[in-house]
């Protein structure tokens, strides 16, 4: 395994930071109950690859990745609350390289979720 190159690592954060919006905004569920009310910033940091199954003009297989965000959440009809909080992977991601629109895409999203750090048990 491996971290990414610069170059290989801008080309694959904004799929996987609207991946993650989307999945806060559709299918995530805090501990709380508390309703997200708005994503105010999705942060990657470390991503490691397994390099064996990743070919980088083609693939990567995504095995481990930092992803941190900043949500506003419904606290009562009126009343709002900033929270950060750090994600975790259940499955590796794979990204496909696209020639034509020269980025990679996410073509496993149905088989992962993501989950709240403080939610899992190691």
């Amino acid at each position: 395994m491996k971290t990414l190159l610069e170059k290989e690592e801008k080309l694959i954060k904004e799929p996987i930071k609207n991946f993650v919006s989307n999945y806060l905004s559709n299918d995530f569920n805090l501990k709380s109950g508390k309703i997200i009310q708005k994503i105010n910033e999705v942060r990657i940091g470390d991503i490691i690859v397994d390099t064996e199954k990743s070919d980088f003009k083609k693939q990567i297989i995504i095995n481990k990745i930092e992803i941190a965000t900043s949500l506003t959440i419904q606290l009562t009809e009126y009343s709002f609350k900033d929270e950060t909080i750090s994600l975790l992977l259940t499955k590796a991601i794979h990204l496909e390289y696209a020639n034509e629109s020269k980025n990679y895409n996410i073509v496993n999203a149905d088989n992962f979720t993501l989950v709240d750090i403080e939610d899992y048990n190691f």
